[in-house]
C-alpha cells in the first residue's frame, strides 16, 4: 500500500481502491473503503474535486441513518451502494492510502475465499 497526498492522489485513474484519512494530518484516522472515480477539473484545466464511491453505504433513495437503522431492527439486507457521489470538500489537501496491485491481488483472494464461504440468503 502506498501513502499518497491529494495533489498526487487526483492523477490516479478511476477505479483505485483507497482510504482518506478523516484525522488531523498525520492521525491515520482511516475512512471507509472508497473507490475513486473521475477526476474533476476546473476551466483552467487544475484538479478540483473527484468523484468517490463509499463501500460502506448501502444503495438507498433516503436516509443513510434510517437504511441502517432499518436493517438493524429489521434483519433486512440492502444492496451495496453502486452511485458515486462528488468528494466535495474543496479543500485541495488530504492524505490518501492508495491499494497497490499486489495489494489488490491479496483482496481478491480474500474475497474469492469469502464467496466460496458466503450462502445467499433465501428471498423472503
Amino acid at each position: 500500500m502506498r501513502i499518497v497526498e491529494w495533489n498526487d492522489f487526483v492523477k490516479y485513474p478511476a477505479g483505485t481502491f483507497y482510504y482518506q484519512d478523516m484525522g488531523s494530518k498525520n492521525d491515520f484516522d482511516w475512512g471507509s473503503l472508497m473507490v475513486k472515480g473521475d477526476t474533476i477539473y476546473n476551466e483552467v484545466a487544475e484538479p478540483c474535486d473527484y468523484f468517490e464511491l463509499d463501500t460502506s453505504l448501502v444503495d438507498d433513495n433516503g436516509s443513510q441513518w434510517d437504511v441502517l437503522l432499518c436493517m438493524q431492527e429489521s434483519g433486512v439486507s440492502q444492496p451495496l451502494n453502486e452511485r458515486p457521489c462528488r468528494e466535495g470538500t474543496y479543500e485541495y489537501q488530504g492524505t490518501y492510502l492508495i491499494y497497490e496491485h499486489d495489494d489488490l491481488l491479496q483482496l481478491k483472494s480474500w474475497l474469492d475465499e469469502a464467496i466460496k464461504v458466503a450462502k445467499p440468503k433465501k428471498p423472503v
